[in-house]
């Protein structure tokens, strides 16, 4: 019996201890630790198999340092890439305003009739206007978002852009609210995303714009429809991505920002074509109040 003891004894710290720290490693590994390394000191078939265990964790411990330097890599060159696109398409945005301004300037300094100057004057009011609008765009694109959340009326929103709009006699804003309920929001940031839509929807020849309002559960649905050109169906799935624009002006950042604010409004945004006025649709979902 004492024989039969010490033999056993003599094999549960060659086998038993060896493979109870084996998966004790194994556990840790599940983890995420990978840095570990384990001893097979019994017999020569467990410190092999710890050998082995040992050189497949080195193995993949070598395999995600050069994974996260390859990722390192690409995520630098696509930095770059994205910054000298982003810089050479702000400096191009800013300069062909700026060359309009100086140009009406120029002709201001010049003994016009008056009518000539009121039209001169709009022109730089335009363009001033164009500059701001891309810097504000540039600014939410290249920074965290971080809204301000309050619980106010759709209705009083909409209004705000509505005055916001410098419309002439030919294109309109058209509001048609269901229900006037409130909602959770950053009230600057959302006025902003319908600037960028209403803006987006002249530009493309719209007349019209109709804001619709309707309750949907615990959201709220907005409508943006216009009788615009609309939007190529195989363009639909590329438009909030920056940079992208069919348009001679424009840096294709407003329905990038678009998209970016209202999904930091916990909210959701989707394009189509518009079945009334066939142009383009936009529908904004956020969370009722």
């Amino acid at each position: 019996m004492l024989a039969s003891i010490l033999i056993y004894i003599l094999l549960y710290r060659a086998i038993a201890i060896p493979l109870e720290a084996l998966l004790k490693a194994a556990n840790e590994i599940s983890r995420g630790k990978i840095d570990l390394r384990i001893s097979g000191h019994g017999l020569k078939e467990t410190e092999e198999l710890a050998k082995a265990f040992n050189e497949m964790l080195q193995a993949i411990q070598k395999y995600q340092n050069d994974l996260q330097k390859a990722y390192r890599q690409m995520a630098e060159q696509k930095f770059l890439a994205e910054l000298g696109k982003f810089a050479a398409i702000a400096a191009h945005e800013i300069k062909n305003p700026l060359g309009i301004m100086q140009g009406a300037l120029d002709l201001l300094k010049k003994d016009l009739p008056h009518e000539e100057r009121k039209r001169l004057a709009s022109f730089l009011e335009e363009e001033i206007k164009r500059i701001d609008v891309l810097v504000k765009n540039l600014l939410i694109y290249a920074k965290p978002i971080k809204p301000h959340l309050q619980s106010i009326k759709i209705s009083t929103i909409l209004h705000t852009v509505h005055k916001l709009q410098m419309l002439s006699i030919s294109r309109k804003i058209h509001i048609n609210i269901k229900k006037d309920l409130n909602i959770k929001t950053d009230p600057d940031l959302l006025v902003q995303v319908f600037y960028n839509l209403i803006r987006n929807a002249f530009e493309a020849e719209a007349r019209n714009v109709l804001l619709t309002v309707h309750s949907k559960g615990d959201y709220v649905s907005i409508l943006v429809c216009d009788d615009g050109r609309g939007i190529p169906d195989e363009y639909t799935i590329m438009i909030f991505e920056p940079f992208f624009t069919t348009k001679s002006k424009g840096a294709g950042l407003g329905l990038t920002v678009v998209k970016r604010i209202i999904e930091n409004l916990n909210g959701s945004i989707e394009v189509r074509k518009c079945p009334h006025l066939g142009g383009a649709e936009f529908e904004i979902r956020l969370p009722a109040a």
